[in-house]
């Protein structure tokens, strides 16, 4: 049994008056791992995804890559192993998909 590459636990999250509360007593990534995360619009699916990479800090709980705390992780390091790419993207410049998508070797320059 391969061990967990990311992984969530106890973590809440709320946003300033929203009406709901995320909380997930456990998720976990295993290496090589598959996962698909389903529900309607608006149940935090996003939100997860956002703690997942570091993009939000959950209220309670943490996140961990490879068995240490993704807060303790340099930016670099945890870039090199984790990507996210929101639904809705406005860049700056007219970058084509190709463009887009060779950034996430950016960590490795």
């Amino acid at each position: 049994m391969s061990k967990a590459l990311l992984e969530l636990s106890d973590i809440s999250f709320s946003y300033e008056g929203a009406k709901w509360r995320l909380e997930a007593e456990r998720f976990s990534i295993k290496s090589g791992g598959l996962v698909g995360i389903g529900g309607p619009n608006g149940s935090g699916k996003s939100t997860l995804l956002k703690m997942a990479v570091g993009a939000l800090k959950p209220e309670t709980g943490q996140v961990c890559l490879n068995n240490k705390k993704l807060e303790k992780i340099p930016k670099r390091e945890a870039a090199k192993q984790l990507a996210y790419l929101p639904q809705k993207v406005t860049p700056e410049f007219e970058f084509s998909v190709a463009e887009i998508a060779a950034l996430g070797r950016y960590p490795y320059l």
